[in-house]
């Protein structure tokens, strides 16, 4: 039997933070729009950020990367068969409405979240056999078979307060209502407002077991849906904090040379064009591998420069980005190549009316208009009738939730939800996680369903490692994608914000999506 000793309370507490509560500002972000607080219900960029700070997980991603380590356990034991997992809790752990956090409220929330069917609950459906509490602060899942990601998805099962949910349950709803405008979580902030269209409001809970920066903010306020004049209009004015990542690089570069500051971060994800592979005339693989020769890499990669030093972007192979598993250079960069374009062009089965695409970019991200015309002008050079339309994201959301109704081409960063490349790819590409806006391709492909199947059955390390060296090579093979680049996030700060997990490479080694935000380690002068 395997047994884990890693605990976040002595990997944490380090001497950068004086770990007690005193008053902070307020700090003021930007997300695009929804805003989702319930934690059995987000899997987006901005629900990232609330649950990063609203709620924890058993264990967590460590700075500066590597396995996982404990955060609401404080150790667990691992079968020798690898399919009985058992959790020993920390035991000074307390809800933000007072209350002890027990076994109790970890077997409610893997119910819950399995019973609601949504958010990321896919990570473990058919996988977790079941879930029970062996004493007050011991807990113990069972699995149908090994499960190899099952560690690393443990990052996205928040755990939440069953006696205030139970307590404001309306007709067998799980409490959604409640979460709707409040929060039941231990992290080290509570949700005071919350409108997932304009704003969340976040206060400190003064009863965080890990402790909070001495100058982390008394408040936080994401906003959401804010353009880009309104960002730098109000950073310059000081009333502004953090931009989010989708501001145009030109606005990013105006304020950097104002006096504030850029934070780079290389994140496990990527930028695509996303390909939907059941509509004409797409649906022919010829027409697809056109198109990614028809991309001109060079200028649309010169689009991420934000400053002589730093840049939003670099050239991607494929789905897996350079640093995570399954990552190979044996697969070429695709470039720039119009003759291959015709080539590939010529042995489609469409021709002629037959070749229109639209491309969409999303509204809220003005920047991909700039990458929408690129693609456009070598689409067309080829032959293509192709058009450029922006869809707002919810518009796109509701969209991609039906094969014909998801757009020829649309452009998504997708960032992994887990630090595992199941936590990238298996919702991209395997057929049961289909219908989302990360799965926008539509994929319903055998050999990659068994392939995505393989990496999450296969303990052995370097076994899982071919495997998905295999799969970028397949996918890459498929075209249901054009790789625009390996996602780098750059971020506009205020020059008096620290902020060390966006600024600091030692300390920004999330490489899942939002783990980066972790107010209490902020400081914002008052």
């Amino acid at each position: 039997m395997k047994i884990f000793k890693i605990n976040i309370l002595t990997f944490l507490v380090t001497s950068l933070f004086s770990l007690s509560i005193f008053a902070g500002g307020t700090l003021r972000l930007d997300e695009v729009a929804i805003g989702e607080a319930d934690p059995a219900k987000a899997t987006d960029f901005a629900d990232g950020i609330i649950m990063e700070n609203v709620y924890d997980a058993l264990v967590t991603e460590p700075q500066g990367g590597g396995p996982v380590i404990g955060k609401l356990a404080k150790d667990w034991e691992v079968s020798n068969n690898g399919t009985t997992i058992t959790f020993h809790l920390n035991e000074n752990v307390k809800f933000s409405s007072g209350k002890d956090m027990t076994a109790d409220d970890v077997v409610y929330s893997y119910e819950r979240l399995m019973g609601l069917k949504l958010g990321w609950s896919y990570l473990f459906d058919g996988w977790v056999k079941g879930i029970k509490k062996i004493d007050t602060y011991k807990v113990q899942f069972e699995l149908s078979e090994p499960y190899a990601p099952f560690m690393s998805s443990l990052v996205r099962f928040y755990i939440v307060d069953s006696e205030t949910l139970k307590a404001n349950e309306n007709d067998g709803d799980w409490g959604q209502e409640y979460l709707l405008s409040n929060s039941a979580g231990t992290g080290a902030y509570s949700i005071t407002a919350h409108d997932p269209n304009v704003e969340t409001r976040m206060a400190k809970n003064s009863n965080y077991f890990l402790g909070i920066s001495e100058m982390a903010p008394d408040e936080a306020i994401l906003r959401y849906n804010l353009d880009a004049p309104t960002v730098r209009t109000l950073m310059s004015n000081d009333e502004h904090d953090i931009s989010s990542n989708w501001l145009p690089t030109d606005v990013k570069a105006a304020i950097g040379n104002s006096g504030d500051k850029l934070a780079k971060v290389v994140s496990a994800g990527g930028w695509y064009f996303k390909i939907n592979t059941t509509r004409a005339p797409l649906d022919d693989v010829n027409c697809r591998k056109s198109l990614a020769y028809a991309l001109d890499y060079d200028s649309l990669v010169g689009t991420f420069q934000v400053t002589d030093d730093i840049a939003a972007g670099q050239k991607a192979r494929g789905p897996i980005p350079q640093g995570m598993i399954g990552y190979s250079e044996d697969v070429p960069l695709v470039e720039y190549d119009l003759d291959k374009a015709r080539d590939y062009l010529s042995k489609c089965k469409y021709s002629g009316d037959d070749l229109k695409v639209t491309i969409n970019w999303i509204a809220e991200v003005p920047f991909e208009e700039s990458w929408a015309l690129i693609l456009q002008q070598g689409a067309m050079a080829i032959g293509y009738d192709a058009t450029v339309e922006t869809l707002p994201w919810a518009v796109f959301s509701e969209q991609v939730t039906k094969p014909e109704t998801t757009p020829n081409l649309s452009i998504v960063a997708v960032q992994a939800q887990t630090p595992d490349p199941d936590g990238l790819i298996y919702n991209m590409y395997h057929s049961a996680a289909a219908g989302t806006w990360q799965s926008a391709e539509w994929v319903q492909d055998d050999k990659i369903d068994a392939m995505l199947n393989a990496g999450r059955t296969t303990i052995d390390g370097n076994e899982r490692v071919a495997i998905y060296e295999g799969f970028q090579q397949a996918i890459v093979d498929m075209q249901p994608d054009l790789f625009i680049s390996d996602l780098v996030t750059v971020y506009a700060m205020r020059d008096e914000i620290k902020a060390p997990t966006l600024e600091d490479a030692s300390k920004y080694g999330f490489s899942t999506m939002a783990q980066n935000f972790s107010f209490r380690l902020m400081e914002v002068p008052n």
